[in-house]
């Protein structure tokens, strides 16, 4: 790899996002236009957050190896993604965004009247959103170490301009550095494919029949949770709550479901690619790497590897405006008057946490797949129905919420033959209808 083309463009990256951070910083007058920029954001942008916040280092480095060793069957997490996306599009961006509310976890005080349940799905949310975000410290660290960069101060100042960027200039800041690193990575992502079908003279039909590895999570596991978060995740819900209206937020989902399943495909298509080849993984470098740099010059194995670190900062950025909406927001409560100084500084503190836990930890997909489990399983079906129900008793949605943490625990520690997702979901539906029938019945009869 050509370090000085890598550092030339991480260098160059980071003083244009230090500009956009400053500049960003003037618009900034409340909380409300910190974390959701007074609300004006067009198709164009939208589109492109998104995707870029999707596009980041678990789907691109983690897809393409986990197509090394599952082949196509990894397929079903993008698709989930896509689908999810795609629902948004279908309706429930719009009416998210036809809310007026500033978090996911709003809506359990404007539909249940119930400040208890919005305070804890807020902090539930945000555990696992950060949880979220230690998984992607991780990958960059490890993705540091890969290149030889394997001084813990690289990750530091890596992160810490992270922080600094995301704190100055808000969400509109984080929006505006989406927009170039996702048009960043297409580009790389396409060159890369175009140079493969045109250079390499590589054979595209299956060349023969490869073992892939079996792999214990279920496929409806790997399709639905996905699918189901991209429909309640604060991180996806605030992009609703930023478009100009309902229409722009729809349009927006549609488009970036559709655009984020091709682009997986293309990351998936290279790892299936390398283990059809016969080639050996490098761990340490992942499908991806490998594969580029067995089959690309160093300058190009620069750019991916900038691209790769676009990625990770495109969701890390997006995690920690998130997280710091939902305390500031739901959990502490603050004047107006010093509202902006502690979003900035909530930023701040969760991005330094988060940096020294991502030191000290390894496994990726360990941290982030049960935090997208616990938030799902808690909290879909009572946001759901809050978002085509209105003046809803906060009993019910208190006791899915319940049904959903234990379903998490129980089938955790035990196995079973159903999906422990689907049967916990089901249930938890079910008891909000026994429980609001019940109150229905009784209050008839009184």
């Amino acid at each position: 790899m050509n370090y000085y083309v890598f550092l030339s463009a991480l260098l160059g990256f980071s003083f244009i996002y230090y500009l956009i951070g400053k500049r960003c910083k003037e618009d900034s007058t409340s909380a409300d236009s910190f974390f959701l920029s007074k609300r004006n954001f067009g198709i164009f942008s939208i589109t492109l957050t998104i995707l870029a916040t999707q596009i980041g280092g678990g789907t691109l480095l983690g897809g393409c190896d986990e197509a090394y060793k599952m082949g196509w069957k990894v397929l079903l997490f993008p698709l989930g993604m896509s689908i999810g996306l795609i629902l948004m599009g279908c309706g429930w961006g719009a009416k998210l965004r036809n809310l007026e509310i500033s978090t996911i976890a709003e809506v359990f005080e404007k539909s249940y009247s119930s400040s208890f349940l919005r305070k804890f799905c807020s902090v539930i949310s945000s555990i696992a959103l950060f949880g979220i975000l230690i998984a992607q410290g991780v990958a960059a660290r490890k993705f540091f170490a890969s290149l030889g960069l394997d001084s813990e101060y690289i990750f530091y100042l890596f992160w810490v301009f992270v922080i600094v960027y995301t704190a100055m200039g808000g969400l509109k800041a984080v929006i505006q550095t989406d927009v170039i690193q996702i048009l960043f990575i297409l580009g790389v992502l396409l060159g890369m494919f175009i140079y493969v079908q045109t250079s390499l003279g590589i054979d595209t039909q299956p060349i023969k029949e490869v073992a892939f590895e079996s792999d214990a999570m279920p496929s409806i596991s790997l399709f639905l949770m996905p699918l189901l978060f991209m429909l309640m995740g604060q991180d996806m819900a605030q992009r609703c709550f930023s478009a100009k209206n309902g229409k722009v937020a729809s349009i927006s989902a549609w488009i970036a479901g559709i655009s984020l399943f091709f682009v997986c495909l293309i990351a998936i298509y290279f790892g299936v690619l390398l283990k059809q080849s016969g080639a050996a993984l490098v761990s340490s470098n992942g499908a991806l790497m490998t594969f580029a740099m067995q089959t690309m010059s160093k300058s190009f194995v620069s750019l991916i590897a900038c691209a790769i670190v676009m990625a990770i900062l495109s969701t890390a950025d997006s995690l920690l405006c998130s997280i710091a909406s939902n305390v500031v927001f739901d959990v502490i409560p603050s004047q107006k008057a010093n509202a902006l100084k502690l979003s900035s500084w909530i930023v701040i503190v969760l991005g330094l946490c988060s940096m020294v836990i991502a030191t000290y930890l390894d496994n990726i997909v360990a941290i982030m797949l049960p935090c997208y489990e616990l938030c799902t399983l808690a909290f879909f079906p009572t946001i759901s129905l809050a978002i085509y129900r209105e003046n809803m008793n906060q009993k019910p949605a208190l006791a899915s919420v319940i049904i959903g943490l234990i379903g998490f625990v129980f089938f955790k520690v035990y196995d079973s033959f159903l999906p422990g997702e689907v049967v916990t979901l089901l249930c938890s539906y079910l008891g909000f209808f026994v429980i609001e029938k019940v109150q229905a019945k009784s209050k008839v009869s009184i």
